[in-house]
C-alpha cells in the first residue's frame, strides 16, 4: 500500500534512505484531499514500486531494484452519486465498474503532457487499479475480473496519452494491478455503505510514471549547518534541512539513485574473481591481403600489462615461433590489425590471445580456426561490428599463470536510447539494439572510482563516478540451528515399519536437532575460505557422533532438470561451491594453492606411464609456484591427497561408433565422478595421439542411475592419418571414448584407503624432475604405483624425456567395448595381488632448426617397454612388451619435402610386428605437385588377432604409392576454387596370407562459395572400392560443418585394424582429425564463463546463426581382437535453432552391426530438447530421448529406452503472488543385458519398467498476509521381471498430496498447518499425516513454536498399522 503522509520517525537515516522517490522526482497530485503536502519540494515520502529479479532481464526473483519514475501523476476516481453525470454522460472520475476517461481525466492527462514539453522521454508506464467491490451483472459481461478492469482503465489512458503524442514515438507500457495495492483501506466503514463505497473511491484510479533523458542528478559534496545533531535526515542524499549541506553518505545515495534512475545497475562481489579471456578474428574467412581485426576480451585488464595476438600454421605446436604476432595495446580496448597478405600457403592458420602481466607471466587462450580462400563470391556476413564482438564476454582461457586479487565490478543496464554509448572504467562497452549493455572487471582490494559516461545518438551526456570499495577481508556465512522437543504417543509397531529406533517412536521423549552452516570469506592476506556442514536432523546425543561418515550417493549433486523440474522459469544457474560426499567441508586456498577436505579430482598427470584421474571423497593440498619458466610452466607443483571415498572406481573405453549412444558397464553412477575424454591412438604403435577431456552439459549428458551417456556429436570410428600407402581403401587413427567413474557395489561400507600424489620442479628452463605415487587397499583390489620423470629440454621442440614407474598389485583393470557399451571385453592383463612389474619410456624430439642454423624440420623417436603384470590406467599388460619407433619431416631443399616414420613392437605371446614408411613430396611448379611413398609392414604371428580373422593375417607387405596433385592459380596468383589429383598404388612383394593392395584412383575438390566447398576421392582395388566425398560448410564465419565420407577397407594397426568404410557430415567436432604423434599442447582446465554476460544479461550485441545442423555416415569393418570383426553402417542427422524464445536441439541416429559372435544388432537413437519462452512469466521445455536396440540372436538381448519430458513455469517478473511448476515424465527402460545393476550382483536387463510421472507445486499468496501453498505427484507404474519367460507386467502405482497453510496473524506471530498424503495401491499401504504449529518470532532471526503433529499408516496385506501423534516445541535460529 502507498503511504502519502510524511512521517519523519521513518526516514531518520544516519547514511542513506530507502524505498523512497529520488530528490528530483515530483508527485503531483491532482484531486485535493488525497495526497497532502510534501514538507519540501521533492521529498514526498512513498514506497517504491519493488520488482524482484537477478542477474540479466530474464533473471529469477533473487536480487531487488525500484523502478523509480522522473515524475509521477495519479489520477484518483470519486465517489459521485448515479445520475450527477457530466456532459459526456459519465460520472466525473472512474466510477465503479467503469473504464473510460471523463472530461477531467483528459485534462489531467493533457496537462502532464504540457509540462513534458520538448523533454526527451525515455519511457512512460500506466498502471491502473480498482477497489475490491464485486462486479455488477453489466460489468461481469464485459471484464473477467479487477485485473482486466484495471488494465482496461490503463490502456484507456494511453490511447489518450497517444493521440496527443502522435508525433512522438514515446514506448508507453500498460498495467493492470487490479485491486492488489489499495491507495486507502476501509475495513473501518460498514461493508457496501454509502461511507464505505465513497471510501473505495481513490483506489479507483491510474498512475502515470515518466522517464526523461539524461536524468542523472548533480551530486556534490555540501557543508553541514550544525555538526553537533545527534543525527541527521537526509532523503535519497538530500538533507532534509535545504540549508544543510550533503555528506559523502548522501552523495553516495544521491548517485545510486542517479544510477538507477539511469538504469544503470553497479554491483561489486569482493569473493569472486574468476578470470575469463577471448579473441575474436573478423574476417575468419578471409582472402589473402585482407586485414584482419582482432578484438580482445579480458575481465581483468588491470592485471594486464601488454597483449598480443599469436598466429599459427595449422599443424605447428603453439610452443614454437608463431608465423606472426599481432601487438595489442596495453589495455586491452583497441583491436590489432594484420595484414593477411604474409600468410603462410596453407589454406588454415590458428591463433591465440596471449596477456602478459608485469612480471613476464602469462595467460593464453585456447587455439581458434582462420580459413582463407582466394576471392569472396557472396556475402552473408553481418555488421563488422557485431562480427567482432562474437567473442565478447566468453571465456577461452586455457593457459593462466597470472594471479590475481580483489573482487569482481559488474556494470549493465537497459533502456538507452538507439544510438547511445557507454564508457565505464575507461572502456567502450558495447550496447545493443534493446539498449542492453554489461562489463565485468577484476579489481584489487581497495577504494576504486568507477566513473559510467552515456551518451546519446544526439550528442547529450550523463556521468556518474561513482566510489566503491573492495575489501581486503570480507565474509558471507548463513547459518541454521534447528531444536525440536516432544513425545508422541504411538500405537502399533513404528519402529519395525519405519526402520527408526530413534525415541520418537518408542513413545519416549525425544529431542532432536540440526545444525547447519555455509561460511565463505577471505583474509587480509590472500587466504581464501569455503566451509560447509550439514548433520541432518539426529537426536541430539547423535549429532556429531557420525560427522566423518560419507556417502557416495549423498551430495556431490549435478542438479539434473531431469531428476527434478524441467525448468523453473527463471533462467538460474545452480552452482554446488561446497562439493562433498560427507557432512563437512573446507578449502583454504590462496592464488592457485588451496587446501581442502571435501570432493576433489585427483592430478596425477604430466607422464604416460603412471597417468591417474579419480574424483575421490578425503584431504587434498595442492600447491603451484608463483615462478614460472620462460616457456610459462610453474617452476614446482605439488599435489597429495589421502581418500577414503567408500567407492570403487571403474575405467572403460569405447571404440567411436559413428553414433553419440553409450552404456556404462554399471549403473547407478556417484553422481559427479565420471571423467570423461576422447583419445585418438596411433594405428600402428597404439600410442596416445591427442586426449581432450570432455565437459558435462557441454559436450555430453548422463543419465547416472541408467548408466547412460549421449555425447553432443557422434563420434567417428576413426580420424584421418598422414599416410600416402593407403592400407585399404583409406586409412586413419582409431578414436575412443574413455570413461572413469565411481560406483558404490553394494549397501555395505566399502573400506578404500586410497593415497597418492605428484611433485614436479624445473631447476631451470632445461630441467624438469618429477615423482608421482599411488596406493590403494581394503577393497580387494590392492596396488601400488610409483614412477619417477625427468625431462632435459633446450626449447621446446628440441627434448629429452625419459620414465620409470613400478605397479605392484593388478589394480582395478579396465573394460573395452566395440558396439557402445551392449558387450564389454576385459582388456588382457596378469592379474594377483602378488604381481610386480615395471615399464620404462623415453622419448626425443628434435627440432632441426635449433641444432642447424637455416635448417628447418623436426625429428622425434620413442622407446617403451612394459614388463608382464605391469598395470596403470591405460597401460595394462599380459606378456612383455617391447616398443620403438621414429618420425621425421625434413625438407630437402624449397620443393622437396620427406617424410618418414618407423615402429616396432614385439611381445612374448603376439611376436613382432614391424612397419615403415617413406614420404617424398616435390613441388614441380606452383600448380603442379608429385608425391612418392613406399610402406613396408611386417606381423609374424597371428595370435594378436585372437578373435578377428582380419588381425590373423601373418605375413610381409611392400606398397608403393604415387599421387599427382595440381593445384591452380588465378590471374592474381591465388589459389583456384579447385583442385585435382590422381593416384596409383601397387604391392611390390608379399609373403604369408597377406593379400595384394593394388589401386587407382581420382580425386579433387571445388569451392562452390566462399563458404561452401566440396570435397571428392574415388579409388578401386584389390581391397575394393573406397570412396571420399566431403562437404565444408563455413556459416557467416562462425560455424564451421562438415561432411566425409569414407570407405576403408583394411586397418593395420594391431589393436585396431581391418576394413572401415567412413562418411562424416555434421559440424567439426573437438575431436581433432589432425594429430602429430609427438606434440605436446598445454591446456588447463578452468571455470567457463563464456555465458557471463552475452547469456546473463540477454544481449543482441554479436553475430548469431540461428540454424546449425549436421550429420555423420560410417560404413565398414572394424576388427579387435577380443569382439573379432564388426561390419558396420551408422548415420547420424543433427539440427539446431536458437532465437529470442525458443531453442532447439535434435539428433536422429541409425547404426546397423553384423558381428561373427554377438549376431546382428540394430539400434536407433532419437534425441530432442526444446525451450520456449511464452511471456517473461511462462517458461516451457521439453525433452524426448529414444533409443531401441534389436538383437539378432534373441530378443533377451535388445535394449531400449523412452524418456520424455515436459515442464511449465508460471514465475511473474512483476509480482510473486503466484508460482507454479508442472512436470509430466514418461519413462520405459530396459538395459542391455551385459550392463549390471546398482550393486553389480545381476544384470540391469533383469527387469524391465514403464512409468508415468505427473507432478505439480503451487504457491498462491491470497492475502498479503495468507499464503497458501500444495503438491501432487503420481506415478502411474509398471515393472516385469524378464528372466521369466513370458512374464506380465504388474502395476506400481502412487499417490502424494501436500497441502499447507501459512498465516501472518500479526508482525510477529504466525501459525502453519500442513497436511501430507501417500498412498501404494498395490501394496495397499497408505500413509497419512498432518501438523499444526504457531510461531512467535523473538527477533529476525529466532523464533520459537509449538505444535501438533499426527501420522497414520496402514497396510491391509500384512496388518502392519501404527499411528504416532504428540505435541513438540519447536526453535530456530539462524545467521
Amino acid at each position: 500500500m502507498r503511504k502519502h503522509l510524511f512521517h519523519t520517525t521513518a526516514l531518520v537515516m544516519l547514511s542513506s534512505a530507502f524505498m523512497v522517490l529520488p530528490a528530483s522526482a515530483q508527485k503531483i497530485c491532482e484531486k485535493d484531499g488525497y495526497c497532502a503536502e510534501p514538507l519540501e519540494v521533492g521529498k514526498q515520502s512513498m514506497d517504491s514500486h519493488v520488482s524482484r529479479r537477478g542477474v540479466g532481464p530474464d533473471a529469477p526473483p533473487s536480487a531487488e531494484y525500484r523502478d523509480l519514475a522522473d515524475e509521477i501523476v495519479q489520477i484518483l476516481g470519486r465517489s459521485t452519486p448515479l445520475g450527477e453525470v457530466n456532459v459526456q454522460g459519465k460520472a466525473d472520475g472512474f466510477a465503479s465498474g467503469e473504464h473510460l476517461l471523463s472530461d477531467d481525466e483528459r485534462a489531467q492527462i493533457s496537462k502532464l503532457v504540457s509540462r513534458m514539453g520538448d523533454r526527451n522521454v525515455r519511457l512512460i508506464r500506466i498502471n491502473g487499479y480498482a477497489d475490491e467491490q464485486p462486479f455488477g451483472k453489466d460489468s461481469r459481461s464485459i471484464y473477467s475480473d479487477n485485473e482486466a478492469l484495471s488494465l482496461g482503465r490503463a490502456d484507456a489512458a494511453a490511447d489518450y496519452l497517444r493521440s496527443l503524442l502522435a508525433d512522438k514515438d514515446t514506448p508507453i507500457t500498460t498495467i493492470g494491478e487490479g485491486s492488489s495495492e489499495p491507495m486507502v483501506n476501509c475495513d473501518t466503514f460498514v461493508y457496501n455503505s454509502p461511507e464505505y463505497k465513497s471510501c473505495l473511491a481513490p483506489n479507483r484510479r491510474i498512475e502515470v510514471q515518466v522517464w526523461y533523458e539524461n536524468a542523472l542528478a548533480d551530486c556534490q559534496i555540501g557543508q553541514p549547518v550544525n555538526t553537533n545533531m545527534p543525527f541527521r535526515v537526509s532523503i535519497d542524499g538530500a538533507p532534509l534541512a535545504r540549508e544543510d549541506g550533503a555528506n559523502s553518505a548522501d552523495v553516495t545515495r544521491c548517485k545510486d539513485i542517479a544510477l538507477e534512475k539511469a538504469n544503470v545497475q553497479l554491483r561489486f562481489d569482493a569473493l569472486e574473481k574468476t578470470q575469463a579471456l577471448n579473441v575474436t578474428a573478423f574476417p575468419q574467412v578471409v582472402v589473402p591481403g585482407e586485414v584482419v581485426s582482432f578484438t580482445p576480451y579480458s575481465n581483468y585488464n588491470h592485471y594486464i600489462t601488454r597483449g598480443e595476438v599469436r598466429i599459427f600454421e595449422a599443424g605447428q605446436s603453439l610452443q614454437t615461433e608463431p608465423l606472426a604476432i599481432v601487438a595489442l595495446d596495453d589495455s586491452l580496448q583497441q583491436q590489432g590489425k594484420w595484414d593477411s597478405s604474409v600468410q603462410s600457403d596453407q589454406q588454415i592458420l590458428r591463433y591465440v590471445l596471449r596477456v602478459y602481466d608485469d612480471k613476464g607471466r602469462f595467460d593464453e587462450t585456447k587455439p581458434l580456426i582462420m580459413k582463407f580462400i582466394d576471392e569472396r563470391r557472396d556475402d552473408d556476413l553481418d555488421t563488422a561490428e557485431r562480427e567482432e564482438l562474437v567473442g565478447y564476454g566468453e571465456n577461452h582461457l586455457a593457459f593462466s599463470n597470472i594471479p590475481v586479487s580483489g573482487g569482481i565490478v559488474t556494470i549493465n543496464g537497459d533502456s538507452l536510447a538507439a544510438g547511445s554509448s557507454v564508457k565505464a572504467l575507461g572502456a567502450d562497452i558495447p550496447v545493443d539494439a534493446n539498449g542492453r549493455f554489461a562489463y565485468r572487471q577484476i579489481l584489487p582490494a581497495g577504494e576504486h572510482s568507477v566513473a559510467i559516461e552515456m551518451e546519446s545518438a544526439d550528442g547529450t551526456r550523463s556521468e556518474v563516478t561513482r566510489t566503491i570499495y573492495l575489501p581486503k577481508q570480507d565474509w558471507f556465512y548463513v547459518g541454521l540451528a534447528d531444536i525440536t522437543a516432544g513425545k508422541n504417543t504411538v500405537n502399533g509397531p513404528a519402529s519395525t515399519v519405519t526402520g527408526d529406533n530413534s525415541r520418537r517412536y518408542a513413545g519416549d521423549a525425544f529431542v532432536d536437532g540440526r545444525l547447519a552452516f555455509y561460511v565463505k570469506g577471505k583474509l587480509q592476506d590472500g587466504w581464501q575460505v569455503t566451509a560447509s556442514a550439514d548433520t541432518k536432523e539426529l537426536p541430539l546425543e547423535d549429532l556429531f557422533s557420525n560427522f566423518t561418515e560419507k556417502d557416495p550417493n549423498y551430495l556431490l549433486k549435478r542438479l539434473d532438470p531431469n531428476k527434478f523440474y524441467q525448468v523453473y522459469g527463471d533462467d538460474s544457474t545452480s552452482v554446488e561451491d561446497a562439493q562433498t560426499q560427507g557432512k563437512f567441508y573446507l578449502k583454504a586456498e590462496k592464488d592457485d594453492s588451496h587446501v581442502m577436505w571435501g570432493n576433489f579430482q585427483t592430478k596425477i598427470t604430466g607422464t604416460d606411464l603412471l597417468n591417474y584421474n579419480r574424483t575421490l571423497y578425503g584431504a587434498n593440498a595442492e600447491y603451484n609456484g608463483e615462478n614460472t619458466t620462460s616457456f610459462g610452466e610453474r617452476r614446482t607443483e605439488a599435489d597429495v591427497f589421502a581418500a577414503d571415498p567408500g567407492s570403487i572406481s571403474s575405467l572403460e573405453e569405447f571404440r567411436g561408433t559413428g553414433g553419440s549412444l553409450y552404456y556404462l558397464r554399471g549403473q547407478d553412477v556417484v553422481v559427479g565422478s565420471e571423467q570423461l575424454r576422447i583419445e585418438t591412438r596411433d594405428r600402428d604403435s597404439g600410442l596416445v595421439l591427442s586426449s581432450e577431456y570432455l565437459t558435462y552439459g557441454q559436450d555430453y549428458e548422463i543419465n547416472y542411475i541408467q548408466g547412460r551417456i549421449i555425447l553432443r556429436d557422434a563420434l567417428s570410428s576413426s580420424s584421418t592419418a598422414d599416410s600416402l600407402v593407403r592400407t585399404g581403401a583409406l586409412g586413419g587413427n582409431p578414436t575412443y571414448l574413455v570413461a572413469g567413474y565411481e560406483y558404490a557395489p553394494s549397501v555395505a561400507d566399502v573400506k578404500n584407503l586410497t593415497k597418492g600424489g605428484r611433485v614436479s620442479h624445473w631447476f631451470n628452463d632445461y630441467l624438469r624432475l618429477g615423482t608421482s605415487a599411488y596406493d590403494q587397499n581394503g577393497s580387494g583390489l590392492d596396488q601400488t604405483l610409483t614412477g619417477f620423470d625427468a625431462t632435459v629440454r633446450y626449447t621446446p621442440g628440441t627434448y629429452l624425456k625419459i620414465e620409470q614407474a613400478r605397479s605392484s598389485g593388478s589394480g582395478n583393470g579396465a573394460l573395452s567395448s566395440t558396439n557402445g557399451g551392449f558387450n564389454f571385453d576385459s582388456i588382457d592383463q596378469t592379474t594377483g595381488e602378488d604381481v610386480d612389474a615395471s615399464a620404462y619410456r623415453a622419448e626425443v624430439g628434435v627440432n632441426l632448426g635449433d641444432l642447424i642454423e637455416g635448417q628447418s624440420g623436426t625429428v622425434n623417436a620413442y622407446t617403451l617397454r612394459r614388463e608382464d603384470g605391469y598395470s596403470a590406467p591405460g597401460q595394462l599388460s599380459d606378456e612383455n612388451i617391447t616398443q620403438y619407433g621414429f618420425a621425421a619431416s625434413v625438407p630437402l631443399s624449397d620443393h622437396v619435402m620427406l617424410n618418414s616414420k618407423f615402429d616396432y613392437k614385439t611381445g612374448d605371446e603376439t611376436g613382432e610386428y614391424t612397419n615403415a614408411e617413406i614420404n617424398a613430396a616435390l613441388e614441380l611448379d606452383p600448380e603442379k605437385y608429385l608425391t612418392l611413398g613406399i610402406r613396408h609392414d611386417d606381423r609374424t604371428s597371428s595370435l594378436s588377432g585372437e578373435n578377428s580373422l582380419i588381425l590373423s593375417d601373418e605375413g610381409a607387405r611392400s606398397d608403393v604409392a604415387l599421387k599427382y596433385h595440381y593445384k591452380p592459380l588465378n590471374d592474381e596468383g591465388e589459389r583456384a576454387r579447385y583442385d585435382v589429383y590422381g593416384l596409383l598404388q601397387a604391392t611390390l612383394h608379399k609373403t604369408g596370407d597377406r593379400d595384394h593392395n593394388n589401386r587407382a584412383g581420382v580425386g579433387g575438390r571445388y569451392d562452390i562459395t566462399d563458404r561452401l566447398g566440396v570435397n571428392a576421392e574415388a579409388t578401386s582395388g584389390n581391397q575394393g572400392l573406397g570412396a571420399l566425398l566431403g562437404l565444408e560448410y563455413q556459416k557467416s564465419d562462425r560455424t564451421s560443418y562438415y561432411a566425409n565420407y569414407q570407405m576403408d577397407d583394411e586397418r593395420t594397426d594391431i589393436g585396431s585394424r581391418g576394413k572401415s568404410s567412413t562418411i562424416t557430415v555434421g559440424g567439426t567436432s573437438r575431436y581433432t582429425d589432425s594429430v602429430s604423434v609427438f606434440a605436446e599442447e598445454r591446456q588447463q582446465t578452468f571455470d567457463n564463463d563464456a555465458s557471463s554476460l552475452i547469456h546473463s544479461f540477454g544481449l543482441d550485441i554479436a553475430a548469431s546463426d540461428e540454424w546449425t545442423w549436421g550429420g555423420r555416415f560410417e560404413n565398414g569393418v572394424i576388427a579387435d581382437p577380443e569382439s573379432g570383426d564388426t561390419d558396420r553402417t551408422a548415420v547420424s542427422l543433427t539440427s539446431g535453432y536458437h532465437n529470442d524464445k525458443t531453442k532447439y536441439s535434435g539428433t536422429i541416429e541409425y547404426r546397423r552391426d553384423q558381428n561373427d559372435i554377438d549376431g546382428d544388432r540394430s539400434t536407433w537413437l532419437m534425441s530432442n530438447n526444446l525451450s520456449y519462452q511464452t511471456s517473461e512469466d511462462w517458461r516451457m521445455l521439453a525433452d524426448v530421448d529414444v533409443a531401441f536396440s534389436d538383437s539378432g540372436l534373441t530378443s533377451d538381448l535388445d535394449a531400449d529406452f523412452i524418456e520424455l519430458g515436459v515442464g511449465y513455469a508460471y514465475r511473474p517478473v512483476n509480482n510473486d503472488r503466484l508460482n507454479a511448476l508442472v512436470r509430466y515424465e514418461y519413462l520405459s527402460d530396459l538395459a542391455p543385458d551385459d550392463q549390471l545393476n546398482a550393486t553389480r550382483t545381476s544384470s540391469a536387463s533383469d527387469f524391465e519398467q514403464r512409468s508415468h510421472v505427473v507432478s505439480a507445486d503451487a504457491i498462491y499468496d491470497v492475502t498479503p498476509k495468507l499464503a497458501v501453498g500444495g503438491k501432487v505427484g503420481y506415478r502411474l507404474s509398471e515393472i516385469r521381471d524378464t528372466t521369466v519367460a513370458g512374464s506380465e507386467f504388474f502395476d506400481s502405482n502412487a499417490l502424494l498430496l501436500v497441502g499447507r497453510v501459512d498465516y501472518h496473524v500479526v508482525k510477529d506471530w504466525e501459525f502453519t498447518g500442513e497436511i501430507r498424503y501417500l498412498g501404494v495401491s498395490e501394496a495397499e499401504d497408505a500413509k497419512a499425516g498432518a501438523l499444526l504449529a504457531a510461531y512467535k518470532h523473538i527477533n529476525q532471526n529466532v523464533k520459537v513454536g509449538v505444535g501438533y503433529n499426527f501420522t497414520d499408516f496402514s497396510d491391509d496385506l500384512t496388518d502392519l498399522d501404527y499411528d504416532s501423534k504428540g505435541v513438540f516445541f519447536n526453535v530456530v535460529a539462524k545467521f
